[in-house]
């Protein structure tokens, strides 16, 4: 029997797999532009493993501040990422890290999702949402 991550451990084997049912992105805050997903949640009193999410821009753009490192592997669709004056552009298969304290600007011209991965945070301090925008 799997051990579900939506559900409490019924006695489960340690060093067992934890399945995490995939469910649909959906809109954050109304922003039809952006959509997401936890893979893996984050724990708001901290966290030492990777948080990972699943989320997409369509025609969008969403700036914050993580108190911890933000990695984006980008799935499909172009992904511009902007942080500390300097401007990359990722396409499918492309990674890019925005360093832990750092704002980051992310944009989508016309689409890009991204399966996003946080590095530790032990405090689980708060992101700063800087703004989100449409395109």
């Amino acid at each position: 029997m799997s051990r579900r991550a939506d559900t409490a451990d019924s006695g489960a084997a340690a060093g067992a797999p934890i399945l995490v049912p995939h469910t649909a992105l959906t809109a954050s805050d109304g922003r039809l532009g952006k959509s997401s997903r936890w893979v893996r949640r984050p724990d708001p009193t901290g966290w030492q493993e990777p948080v990972i999410a699943e989320w997409e821009l369509r025609a969008a753009g969403w700036a914050d501040i993580h108190p911890h490192t933000e990695t984006n592997f980008v799935l499909a669709g172009q992904l511009y990422v902007q942080s500390g004056d300097v401007t990359v552009v990722a396409t499918k298969g492309d990674s890019v890290t925005v360093p832990a304290g750092q704002v980051g600007r992310y944009w989508a011209p016309v689409f890009a999702r991204m399966v996003a991965i946080y590095g530790p945070n032990p405090q689980g301090t708060q992101t700063e949402t800087i703004e989100y925008w449409d395109l």
